[in-house]
């Protein structure tokens, strides 16, 4: 069943975008220790692990790395700079260009939308209107340069991460395990070498509660959400359910008196988007 662990990661994305308001530690910074620290916690289980011997499953989880690392970033840097509720807004893209996508690698399902050609239709119109959504909170204070260059990038990166998992790791927790701790060495080290490109300083090893919360949350959401990529008809549903994220957010930002701009009407559009699509799924 792929929407408990999806709606599980819904939460925890929420949980993890406000935490860094409060913590206000550099972008790069957290997801360096972050990821180390993570890498560290999953090496404990490596010994009961049995590793897979195909090649593609290990380029899968670099690309999934590599993807992680760009979303992290992304999400804590615009947490930090914007409001929480923005950092999730790339989202609806990497929806469409991960459904229709994922068509190409599994005929069987684009039979099945054909063999249903109203609820395929009712989906995609879900998906759009989701992204018209999107550009209707565009006013919100993104610029056009900042808009478009997190968007596309992280929209792009999202897709092709989850198709490429999808289309070589099986549901074993094995290599579920296996997938999150390669994902989160491959973002150690590529947000290392990143700093080292910004001249950024890496600074001292934060340790305290705050870090150790938002570590074991990060190392559960990535089992979830990709227990839920390999589970899910079509990876893209996962990111149908997160579009819940800006809505939730949204309240948060409101029951707390933050100061944003109005878009919870638009938030509630893109929620009623990912439930259309989450019940059409089935």
């Amino acid at each position: 069943m792929w929407l408990i662990p999806a709606v599980l990661c819904l939460l925890f994305s929420c949980f993890m975008t406000v935490w860094n308001q409060h913590v206000r530690m550099a972008a790069l910074q957290l997801n360096l220790w972050r990821c180390l620290y993570i890498s560290v916690l999953f090496s404990f289980v490596l010994p009961f692990i049995d590793f897979p011997h195909d090649l593609g499953f290990y380029m899968s989880a670099v690309v999934a790395g590599l993807a992680s690392m760009t979303v992290s970033t992304s999400l804590f840097y615009t947490s930090r700079e914007h409001s929480a509720h923005i950092a999730s807004l790339f989202m609806p893209l990497a929806m469409i260009f991960t459904f229709v996508a994922w068509l190409f690698f599994d005929p069987d399902l684009l039979r099945a939308y054909a063999a249903t050609p109203f609820k395929a239709m009712l989906i995609l119109v879900a998906m759009i209107t989701a992204n018209v959504a999107v550009i209707k909170m565009r006013h919100i204070r993104f610029t056009h340069t900042s808009f478009l260059g997190l968007v596309l990038l992280n929209a792009g990166m999202i897709a092709a991460s989850q198709i490429m998992v999808k289309g070589s790791t099986s549901s074993s927790l094995d290599m579920v395990l296996a997938l999150s701790f390669i994902i989160f060495i491959v973002q150690t080290i590529t947000t290392w070498f990143w700093m080292i490109i910004r001249k950024e300083p890496v600074g001292k090893a934060p340790l305290n509660r705050n870090i150790a919360v938002l570590c074991v949350v990060s190392a559960v959401s990535c089992v979830c959400s990709w227990y839920a990529v390999i589970l899910a008809p079509n990876p893209s549903y996962l990111t149908a359910v997160l579009l819940g994220a800006p809505f939730i957010l949204t309240l948060y930002h409101r029951y707390y008196k933050h100061d944003i701009s109005d878009s919870l009407k638009a938030g509630a559009v893109i929620t009623l988007c990912s439930l259309v699509i989450v019940v059409l799924s089935f």
